[in-house]
């Protein structure tokens, strides 16, 4: 049993316990007074597990624990009247840090702990490969596909494109079509949120297709 389903355990047993009938003069504890108290001794409360910080481009929300990445996402385009969390944990602060820089144009790659244990041997061979695209680069899904060792791939390569949860730090934006086409893009704001991102990183885009450079 994990650290997480004892507290959950003991939580709920405490509730039951609370329905009893209590002893002559002892109120209890409240349902709300035992929720707070599950919220202190819990390893990653909820209100550190997500984090929203402001970007040019929207706002984004990080999933986190104590030293893990589980998601970044874009959740809304409109940044007005937003402010940014502010930071719970170290992860949270070295995110928001590197997303920063990354806007600012003096992040190459991202250097963050993401959790993507869980995936498949392959997915993480493709994002891991992914991730060490530099700024500015770009490839096909049928190029990550050789890369990774299987050339006939690249509609799965696609697939975990569209699944990818770490927005940027595994950079999707830059897989383009074998033809050199843009794409498709699942983050909110789609096609023109990738184009914007690969504007960002200096190429030229007209047609839906990147100008190659001479």
């Amino acid at each position: 049993m994990s650290i997480d389903d004892e507290i959950l355990e003991k939580f709920f047993e405490q509730i039951i316990n609370k329905s009893e009938s209590p002893k002559a003069g002892d109120p209890g504890l409240t349902l709300s007074q035992l929720l707070n108290s599950f919220l202190e001794i819990r390893p990653d409360p909820i209100a550190e597990i997500f984090y929203n910080f402001r970007t040019p481009i929207g706002i984004f929300r990080a999933i986190t624990t104590q030293g893990m990445v589980h998601s970044v996402e874009l959740i809304d385009l409109d940044t007005k009247g937003f402010r940014s969390s502010k930071p719970k944990m170290p992860i949270q602060a070295e995110l928001e840090a590197q997303y920063k820089a990354y806007f600012a144009k003096k992040l190459q790659r991202f250097d963050l702990p993401l959790a993507i244990e869980s995936l498949s041997p392959f997915t993480q061979k493709v994002l891991n490969l992914l991730r060490d695209l530099p700024f500015g680069e770009t490839c096909s899904y049928k190029e990550l596909a050789i890369q990774a060792g299987k050339p006939d791939a690249a509609r799965v390569v696609g697939g975990i494109m569209a699944r990818n949860s770490w927005l940027i730090a595994i950079p999707c934006h830059r897989v383009l079509t074998v033809s050199g086409k843009i794409g498709n893009y699942s983050a909110l704001g789609g096609v023109d949120t990738k184009v914007w991102l690969l504007r960002h990183e200096g190429h030229r885009i007209k047609n839906d297709e990147i100008v190659k450079r001479k």
